[in-house]
């Protein structure tokens, strides 16, 4: 179960009526009395469709610890 998500770094690019948001989540679950952190790395494509954004596409991956 996710106890916590924090963005933590954001950026928005505007192109007309497309979008690309980059961003970056630190994410805290719980598990059978077990918690683990995760950073995930994500990028959401939107497009304005009929004067509304709309999400159409999305990715993460989770960012390895060093």
């Amino acid at each position: 179960m996710v106890v916590s998500a924090v963005i933590d770094e954001i950026k928005v690019r505007v192109y007309g009526d497309a979008a690309v948001v980059l961003g970056r989540s630190t994410e805290k679950s719980r598990y059978k009395d077990e918690g683990t952190t995760v950073q995930v790395q994500w990028t959401d494509t939107w497009v304005k469709r009929a004067g509304r954004w709309q999400c159409v596409a999305e990715h993460a991956s989770n960012i390895t610890q060093k």
